[in-house]
């Protein structure tokens, strides 16, 4: 059980760093004429694709730990305040805002992944 919980955490790291390399990078690249082409990886089918993936992989991995292995609110708390910074980018029409927004909740569901990582295999770690 243990080796499912460290890929699903470690899916979700990878995810969300790609998230936030994505909504990061990804404006600037646009902005370069050289990379213009590239136009078809802001499609909002794309993004939504990599924030449903994030929010599965990290309901799927945060709350069978939390119940079975380390009963840690934080791991789960710092996630949903990822999510929470997605929405909220989301409900935002501001690029810049909508930007740093998601980057910082894409950033705070890695590190949750893997703070989660390491309650699960030390779970006295952070009492």
């Amino acid at each position: 059980m243990r080796s499912i919980q460290v890929l699903m955490d470690g899916a979700g790291i990878l995810t969300s760093s790609l998230c936030a390399i994505h909504c990061t990078v990804l404006p600037v690249l646009l902005s370069i004429s050289a990379f213009s082409g590239l136009v078809f990886l802001d499609e909002a089918v794309l993004e939504n694709i990599i924030l449903s993936g994030s929010i599965a992989l990290g309901v799927s991995s945060m709350l069978p730990a939390y119940f079975r292995n380390h009963r840690k609110l934080t791991a789960v708390g710092i996630l949903l305040l990822g999510f929470l910074f997605i929405v909220l980018a989301k409900i935002m029409h501001n690029v810049i805002y909508e930007t740093i927004f998601i980057s910082i909740g894409a950033m705070m569901i890695a590190l949750a992944h893997f703070l989660n990582n390491k309650l699960c295999a030390n779970p006295n770690r952070y009492s």
